[in-house]
């Protein structure tokens, strides 16, 4: 995975949570699932949101 940051989406919610994953780099793979799981409750929250 790149350390770069995502080009924007312009939703700052998206933007933040596809942020995180660069986290994943270097980190111990015991520590991935948390930083999945925490990005995915971000965008279906999001989702969750733009759907009213």
């Amino acid at each position: 995975m790149s350390k770069d940051v995502p080009v924007s989406t312009g939703d700052a919610t998206v933007d933040e949570a596809l942020a995180r994953l660069t986290d994943l780099d270097g980190a111990p793979v015991r520590e991935h699932l948390h930083v999945l799981e925490a990005v995915h409750d971000a965008l279906q929250g999001r989702l969750a949101d733009a759907e009213g």
